[in-house]
């Protein structure tokens, strides 16, 4: 059944959806760059930072360090 599964699978659809997703979480986090520039000197949390990308505050943390190369925290940091 699962080899199946495999089988129906259109992995060349999947890999562009794959792109996509990708250019979705680069525009979520554009989005959310502009709003830390522009709300620099408010206090800025994990909660509000992943409300702002529509992402889990787990999983907003965990893409930005890969999307930045730097944590929130230092990012924050870093700028103020």
């Amino acid at each position: 059944m699962l080899l199946y599964f495999y089988m129906e699978i259109d992995w060349e659809g999947w890999m562009m959806d794959h792109d996509a997703i990708q250019e979705n979480l680069k525009s979520r986090f554009y989005t959310v760059l502009l709003y830390i520039q522009n709300h620099l000197d408010e206090p800025l949390s994990l909660d509000k930072l992943s409300e702002v990308a529509a992402l889990s505050p787990f999983h907003f943390h965990r893409q930005f360090k890969a999307f930045r190369g730097e944590s929130l925290h230092d990012h924050l940091k870093r700028l103020r």
